[in-house]
């Protein structure tokens, strides 16, 4: 009997997931209708020489529903990336959206998770990224996380799986080995000139301007630190507490010390300006 009542509860929980999936998915759909109609209706309005306020009212309800990490991957799933595309493509007046909007949306493709890099190409979210990154009315910060951003997605669509800010020594070593063997193998895959082996006074060798070469020697012996000190800190000098009276005070020593050479009195050679 405790086993069947086990069944019947797992039974339950499975049915009310699936009810809950359901619903989930309804109210993707539904939400990313408003926020395409949305777009439009301000497009609309700004055409009209109008206030655009749709989007800017929608902002708290869309952006609490796309931070929730259980449901980013079925907002992709549902192409929520053209919609956000919409969303930062400028006016028809060419003004860009409001910085609550440009803000609100850097940050969460900055941390939004895209595993289909299909999905980006096919939204074109990276024009609209790009054109805020170039933009020259944009902010710095939001040109430097658009620039991120940028920057996350192009290394997996080029191949570029390594991030060199978390590579080690001994992975920069192979990845220089196996940089040299690739431009060893070019280089004996490729005839040689019998021009460029030529040097002055050879016969055959002509006195004009030739275009310089690429250097094809590989660089794989690194030089090891003559220095063990830490520089990215610098080390502040300790303050006696002259140095903290005088500070004080206003005063340097530089000050104090040409109040030490001045003299009282002036003497004068002539005999002229003698304070009597």
């Amino acid at each position: 009997m405790m086993m069947e009542q086990q069944k019947s509860l797992r039974r339950r929980r499975r049915k009310k997931d699936i009810d809950l999936i359901n619903d989930n998915d309804d109210a993707i759909a539904k939400m990313i209708a408003d926020m395409r109609l949305a777009a439009r209706e301000d497009r609309e309005k700004n055409a009209e020489r109008q206030p655009a306020t749709k989007k800017i009212s929608m902002l708290p309800v869309v952006m609490t529903q796309l931070r929730k990490a259980d449901l980013q991957a079925a907002f992709v799933e549902a192409n929520v990336l053209s919609v956000l595309t919409d969303w930062l493509a400028p006016m028809p007046d060419k003004s860009l959206p409001s910085i609550q909007i440009r803000k609100a949306i850097l940050t969460l493709l900055f941390q939004l998770r895209i595993d289909d890099q299909s999905r980006l190409k096919e939204s074109g979210i990276g024009k609209a990224v790009m054109y805020l990154y170039k933009h020259p009315r944009e902010l710095r910060d939001h040109k430097t996380l658009a620039g991120r951003i940028i920057n996350a997605w192009a290394r997996p669509i080029f191949n570029l799986q390594t991030d060199y800010k978390n590579v080690t020594k001994e992975e920069r070593e192979e990845k220089d080995v196996e940089t040299a063997a690739m431009r060893r193998n070019r280089e004996e895959a490729t005839p040689n000139n019998e021009e460029n082996l030529l040097k002055p006074g050879d016969p055959g060798w002509c006195y004009r301007a030739r275009v310089p070469q690429a250097a094809s020697v590989a660089y794989i012996a690194r030089p090891k630190w003559s220095s063990e000190v830490d520089m990215s800190h610098k080390v502040k000098k300790n303050q006696g507490r002259l140095d903290k009276y005088m500070k004080q005070q206003g005063t340097s020593k530089t000050a104090m010390n040409k109040n030490k050479n001045k003299r009282a009195v002036e003497f004068s050679i002539e005999g002229t300006k003698m304070p009597l």
